[in-house]
């Protein structure tokens, strides 16, 4: 679908509903995300990374991604997936309020407007005019919906933004000392010798749910976060991905193509254009898997609680979820404080088919 019809689609729906519905996009071809090999780089938990610190900020400079397994409990796993509900079934007022606020004053935050608060379902659900009516908070407030219908309307939610400071249960995921000091390993400059550990506190930019329900949770197509993001090319971004449910190929688990952010100068920028989303070319992706030998894609295969660490610059992406399980996971994006941001002509420069003169 054209960026122009996917627009009128999504603006048509949301007129009609009052919500925030995504726009339907075709199905991807399944060659894109045929895994190679299944990453494992990993440590068996916090206190092997804390042992062997330096072995894992190599690899995550090398491979641009580092798996911790049994980063969160089970009994954290369940608080989190308890507040996650809370917030979709519409029992946090903070958040509800957030959400009324954002719809009236979108702001531009110094990174387009994105991180506001949202709530977004998928396209399907206005398949289903019950559940379509209720994409809009005020509904879900003022109606008496009854338990099993807030439960349907749980698998057709797609993702949230600017959710983790409304509630406690949220904010301890930023402030696990564990995942802070390896975040600011990964951040410190290693070519700056006044650039310590113990000078950066992370700046947690952006926050997301990303929920990908069973049978309709559609795909992110192959990108680069840095992509989405108003900063300097030289930025240094860290991308936390804790997964709340076994995340597996069938389901849509995170899809990589290791150590391709170090590439040299403008290479490793690859071109996004809008297609299905604002993406990477389904060709660039399959051309080079045929024809570079160290384009290989890697499945991250996740259990509950466990912890992917990637930077922003490794081309990833996840395919539709197809089957019968839920895939729900917590994102965020790190920076060191004071980053400054760039006009978005900037990054598009970097990034766009315009600025880098191709075309898909």
């Amino acid at each position: 679908m054209e960026a122009a019809q996917q627009e009128k689609s999504w603006a048509d729906l949301n007129s009609k509903y009052l919500g925030n519905i995504d726009v339907s996009i075709e199905l991807h071809s399944p060659e894109l995300y045929r895994p190679d090999y299944e990453y494992d780089v990993a440590a068996q938990g916090w206190e092997e990374i804390e042992q062997k610190l330096d072995n894992f900020v190599k690899e995550y400079n090398d491979q641009g991604c580092v798996i911790v397994r049994n980063a969160f409990s089970p009994s954290e796993v369940a608080s989190l997936l308890d507040a996650l509900n809370d917030i979709i079934d519409g029992k946090n007022e903070s958040f509800n309020k957030a959400l009324l606020d954002t719809k009236s004053d979108l702001k531009d935050n110094g990174d387009g407007g994105r991180w506001n608060s949202i709530l977004q379902f998928e396209a399907a659900v206005a398949q289903d005019e019950t559940l379509a009516n209720l994409t809009d908070v005020d509904k879900v407030k003022s109606t008496v919906v009854p338990q099993d219908v807030l439960e349907k309307r749980r698998d057709y939610v797609r993702k949230l933004h600017g959710f983790s400071k409304h509630d406690p249960r949220f904010e301890t995921v930023l402030k696990n000392k564990y995942l802070l000091n390896f975040v600011k390993a990964l951040l410190a400059d290693p070519q700056n010798p006044l650039s310590t550990q113990a000078d950066i506190q992370p700046e947690a930019f952006q926050d997301m749910v990303l929920v990908k329900p069973p049978g309709i949770g559609r795909e992110k197509p192959w990108h680069q976060d840095n992509a989405f993001f108003n900063l300097a090319a030289g930025t240094k971004v860290v991308g936390t991905w804790i997964s709340l449910d076994h995340a597996m190929v069938e389901n849509g688990c995170m899809h990589i193509i290791p150590g391709q952010h170090k590439q040299d100068g403008e290479n490793k920028f690859w071109p996004h254009f809008q297609r299905r989303d604002w993406q990477i070319c389904d060709a660039d992706v399959m051309n080079k898997r045929k024809e570079e030998n160290n384009v290989r894609v890697a499945a991250v295969v996740l259990r509950p609680g466990d912890m992917m660490i990637f930077t922003g610059l490794v081309p990833h992406g996840t395919p539709a979820n197809q089957s019968t399980k839920r895939r729900r996971a917590l994102q965020y994006h790190f920076i060191t404080p004071q980053t400054p941001r760039v006009p978005t002509e900037v990054r598009l420069g970097l990034f766009g088919s315009e600025g880098r003169n191709v075309s898909c």
